[in-house]
């Protein structure tokens, strides 16, 4: 699989340059949907929406950020709905380290996990079955 792939490349990186100064790993698994459902949709309403209408300003694009505790990094969940086009959801794992064995150790949580992780929060949090996605990775 592609993201395993990436990780494996990463995690040699890592070992093979010990003396690169890095301070952070992470990967990106990513979605492109048509449509939310609408108990999805009902997340991207804040009570600024109603601000901004009441005040005459259209809303275009909509974005919902939050930043969760996963592991010994961040999970942090984007949801996007632009004015026109598909809405993407993104889940980045994200590891903030200058030690080496730390960002490894990150990059090597098992893809199982992960997919649970994306699985559990697509479908009991944002309502969505979602498919395999778009990855990508980074270090």
């Amino acid at each position: 699989e592609t993201l395993d792939g990436a990780r494996r490349i990463a995690v040699r990186s890592l070992q093979k340059l010990p003396e690169t100064p890095v301070g952070a790993a992470g990967y990106n698994v990513r979605y492109r949907v048509d449509s939310l459902p609408s108990e999805t949709l009902s997340l991207l309403k804040p009570l600024l929406d109603k601000s901004l209408s009441d005040a005459g300003y259209v809303i275009g694009g909509k974005a919902l950020r939050r930043e969760v505790k996963f592991g010994d990094g961040t999970l942090n969940l984007s949801i996007t709905t632009p004015t026109e086009g598909p809405a993407e959801i993104e889940f980045n794992f994200h590891r903030t380290s200058l030690k080496t064995d730390e960002l490894q150790h990150w990059l090597s949580v098992p893809l199982d996990e992960i997919r649970q992780v994306v699985t559990t929060l697509s479908s009991n949090v944002l309502g969505l079955v979602l498919g395999s996605g778009e990855v990508e990775d980074g270090i």
